[in-house]
């Protein structure tokens, strides 16, 4: 994959990456009492695909491993609870 997406922008690298790795078909055969998460899997993935639009308007380096870098650190900002000790 990383030839393949070599020259491509960061939010096609993750759709790329996203619809090859087999995730994306996964959700889309889901049925049954399952449809429903598989449909909100789905739309989170199409946030992570926005979230890279974003960091590339956002940030001088665009790279795959600058966005997990930030995209790591955010989640990090969100596990800590109000009454957790953690750095803010």
């Amino acid at each position: 994959m990383r030839s393949e997406t070599s020259e491509l922008p960061l939010p096609e690298i993750v759709d790329h990456v996203l619809n090859h790795s087999g995730m994306v078909q996964h959700y889309l055969n889901e049925s049954g009492a399952k449809k429903r998460e598989a449909q909100e899997r789905l739309e989170n993935l199409n946030e992570l695909i926005n979230a890279a639009t974003l960091f590339v308007h956002e940030n001088e380096d665009d790279s795959l491993t600058a966005f997990l870098a930030h995209a790591s650190l955010e989640a990090g900002e969100h596990q800590a609870g109000d009454q957790d000790d953690a750095l803010h």
